[in-house]
């Protein structure tokens, strides 16, 4: 039988302000159903929904409003309520899963269990643009970088094969980003600095550039690798 003294569980909510397909409400509304623990919703707020307020109060919940520190916050109403777990959904971006790590580890150390939940609609592979590219922006990065990977929700159609090489002629055809961010192709004229293995040896010397060792050798050819994942795609279509 339920037990009505059990640990409340806290339902962080973030970004996501909605009571339907929100992952980490159903879980704390399961945990209550199997235990009688109370549920406390916390929302640490510059700007709250009023419609996540009215659509919590309508199904007989509450809203704790709270503005400061994120993680300092969750902790103080963990510790003032004793409550057993904390869940909220993740958001896939650096800054939120770094935040989420700190609240993580900081509930572990006063002895509160938490658990994350694949709520976002943005995807994983975001951690790897801020982790890898130099110039990670948290506008391009989801907005972007993730259409242009496959791996986002409005992502590009299967069949569109990103070619850095077309897109570093269109959008930077003087190759001033790439002298930015690439400063060992710097030397390289405009038309050759986009695909520097088809420049001629004399051009490569001249702007001390040795393919291979101060750049590396293309990993795959473009055209044969854009056919081989179409092939793919194709076989795993018709399966």
């Amino acid at each position: 039988m339920a037990s009505q003294s059990a640990s409340p569980c806290i339902v962080w909510f973030r970004d996501d302000l909605r009571l339907s397909d929100h992952p980490a409400l159903h879980a704390a509304a399961e945990t209550s159903a199997a235990t009688g623990a109370p549920q406390i919703c916390l929302y640490v707020f510059d700007q709250v929904s009023s419609a996540l307020q009215k659509g919590l109060n309508a199904i007989g919940a509450s809203l704790v409003l709270r503005k400061g520190a994120a993680a300092q916050i969750i902790f103080g109403l963990a510790r003032a309520t004793t409550a057993g777990a904390v869940f909220w959904n993740e958001i896939t971006q650096a800054p939120h899963q770094a935040l989420a790590e700190e609240v993580a580890t900081g509930l572990g150390e006063i002895g509160v269990a938490s658990k994350s939940f694949p709520g976002d609609l943005l995807r994983s592979p975001d951690r790897w643009f801020w982790d890898t590219p130099v110039d990670a922006d948290a506008g391009s990065n989801p907005a972007n970088w993730q259409w242009v990977a496959g791996s986002g929700t409005d992502a590009a159609p299967y069949f569109r094969v990103f070619n850095p090489v077309l897109q570093g002629k269109k959008f930077d055809p003087d190759g001033a980003y790439i002298r930015r961010w690439v400063p060992e192709l710097a030397g390289l004229p405009p038309t050759r600095i986009h695909h520097p293995w088809s420049a001629a040896p004399l051009e490569l010397a001249s702007a001390g550039v040795e393919l291979g060792k101060t750049y590396p050798h293309p990993i795959i050819d473009h055209k044969a690798g854009r056919e081989r994942a179409l092939a793919a795609y194709a076989r795993v279509r018709n399966t």
